[in-house]
Order: structure tokens, then C-alpha cells, then sequence
């Protein structure tokens, strides 16, 4: 089979990867397993275990990593028509949100409806107010609006995920147009914004942080900023990539550097969270825009 010219092959392998890191830490939550290796290479420098219990414990900070590739993805065919005219122009409004229902709509309702039928009871709730509440919420991508239908509910806790993807969706259109004409602006808004609400809404006078505030649609603004300004500097850089990889022998090597360099940082990052068990919750808030920006490194 021909691949497409367009396809970023990378990005399924960071997909990939974040989807077993988060579903290790989903694991680790109902198993408590700690992944603590005895090991005798760093028995030298005076090491005597070596832990890898900041990857299932810090998997929370890939979901992150996940809608940073959404809006990479859903503004790359913009990103492209900005460096290259004569590239397809981006679906039209009418086709986006048709592709957008056909990827989502099917398999999420389908999860719903087996939940309802097997599992969800009515005798599950205090009311049948708060479960009809809770019904309505998941249908209309909203559980993240009410703590009943996000830390309360009884259908999977996961599909919060979905809500803010299909809240994204709504404003996505709105906000291409706008990023396409003004990229470096739009993005610094976004990004303010994000922290904004993150500061307002989400920051605990006692140093922890809302739970429903910190996975609600404004403080991923900075996250999916990120994405769409990584999918522009791709576009840019692989045209110039293109001009001089061959000619220069020292970019090659700068690339693996600074791959070096961001993979590094990225674990750093998540031991630093780790670190901070405590409040975790604030870790998370309040270095979410700078670990989806090395994130965006990484990839580049």
C-alpha cells in the first residue's frame, strides 16, 4: 500500500505510547504495584534500586499529550496551506464536523449505551434527578461542567476525555480561522488564558488545586495552543529542511541534541512531580503548558 504524503508516522508512535503510559497508570491506581528493580549496574555509583515508579505514577500527564496531538492534527492541514499554497485546502465546515462525529460518535455512544444496560442503575444514584443528570451529561459532552458527572458518575470516569475533545471541536473552527491569520497571537491569548483560568478557577488557597477545574476546556487552552504552533513550525521546518538538510552535516546532529536534550527534560519534569506527591494536583496545573511545550519539542 502507497502511504500518503501527508502522514507523520511519529505521531502514532507518540499516540502509541501515551495511551499504554496512561492505561499503566489506571493500572497502578487499582493495583497500587510499585515498579522497583533491583539492579546491579548502578551498584558503582552507589545506587541500589532502580525505580521506574515515576512512569505508571506520573501517566496522568499523558493525557495531556494526547489533545496536544489533536490540535496538532486538526490544524496541520491549515499549517500546511500557510507555508504551501498550492497544498489541499482544509475541509470545509460542513465535512469537519461530519469527520469529527464519525470518528467519535459511534464507539462513544456505543460505550454509553453497554454501560446503561449492564451497569448503570438508577438505585445507583441518590435520586433519579442525579441519574438522569448524569445520563445527560455524557450524552451532551458535558460531565465535566458538574462534579456528579465527573468525579461522581458511575459511567467510566474516562470519557471526560471525550467532553473536552468535543468541546474543542465546537471552537476549533472558530479558532483556525484566527490562528491561520494571526498564529503568534492567537497562540499567546490562548496560552494566557489558560493560565488565567488556571490561576482564578483551578489554585487552592492551601496549595492544591480544584479536581473538576484542572481537566475542564480553559486550562487546556495552553495545551492545544501548543499543538497547533508545533504543527505550524513543522510545516516551516521541514520546508527548510528540505533546502538544507543535505547541505549541512551539523543540523542532523543538533536535531538528535535537542531530542536528547527534551526527552531528558520530559523525565525530569515527571520525577519533579512525582516529588511532589502532596499536591500533585497543582504540579499538574501549573506545569502543564511547559511539559506539553518540551512535549512539542520532542516531536519537532
Amino acid at each position: 500500500m502507497k502511504q500518503r504524503s501527508d502522514y507523520i508516522g511519529i505521531l502514532d508512535g507518540i499516540r502509541a505510547y501515551s495511551i499504554l503510559i496512561v492505561a499503566g497508570f489506571h493500572l497502578w491506581q487499582q493495583s497500587w504495584l510499585q515498579n522497583l528493580f533491583p539492579s546491579n549496574l548502578l551498584q558503582f555509583m552507589g545506587v541500589r534500586n532502580f525505580s521506574l515508579n515515576w512512569v505508571p505514577r506520573t501517566g496522568y500527564m499523558f493525557v495531556d499529550v494526547m489533545l496536544l496531538l489533536s490540535g496538532f492534527c486538526l490544524f496541520l492541514p491549515y499549517a500546511r496551506q500557510m507555508t504551501d499554497p498550492l497544498a489541499p485546502e482544509p475541509d470545509n465546515l460542513r465535512t469537519f464536523f461530519k469527520k469529527r462525529a464519525a470518528r467519535i460518535l459511534p464507539s462513544y455512544y456505543l460505550c454509553l449505551l453497554l454501560y446503561l444496560i449492564f451497569w448503570v442503575r438508577p438505585s445507583d444514584y441518590a435520586n433519579v434527578k442525579q441519574y438522569l443528570q448524569d445520563i445527560f451529561a455524557h450524552l451532551t459532552f458535558t460531565q465535566t461542567f458538574w462534579p456528579e458527572s465527573y468525579i461522581g458518575t458511575k459511567f467510566p470516569t474516562a470519557l471526560w476525555t471525550l467532553g473536552v475533545e468535543m468541546q474543542f471541536y465546537l471552537v476549533f473552527p472558530l479558532l483556525a480561522r484566527v490562528f491561520r491569520r494571526f498564529p503568534l497571537v492567537c497562540w499567546a491569548v490562548l496560552s494566557v488564558l489558560a493560565q488565567v483560568y488556571i490561576v482564578l478557577f483551578a489554585h487552592l488557597p492551601q496549595g492544591n488545586a480544584e479536581s473538576l477545574r484542572i481537566n475542564q476546556l480553559p486550562a487546556f487552552l495552553g495545551v492545544y495552543a501548543n499543538g497547533m504552533l508545533c504543527a505550524l513550525f513543522f510545516c516551516r521546518l521541514r520546508i527548510w529542511r528540505e533546502r538544507e538538510w543535505k547541505k549541512n552535516r551539523i543540523l542532523p546532529l543538533a536535531a538528535l541534541m535537542l531530542l536528547l536534550f527534551s526527552g531528558a527534560a520530559i523525565v525530569c519534569m515527571l520525577n519533579d512531580g512525582l516529588s511532589r506527591a502532596a499536591i500533585i494536583q497543582r504540579w499538574q496545573v501549573d506545569y502543564r503548558f511547559l511539559f506539553s511545550a518540551m512535549v512539542c519539542v520532542f516531536i519537532l
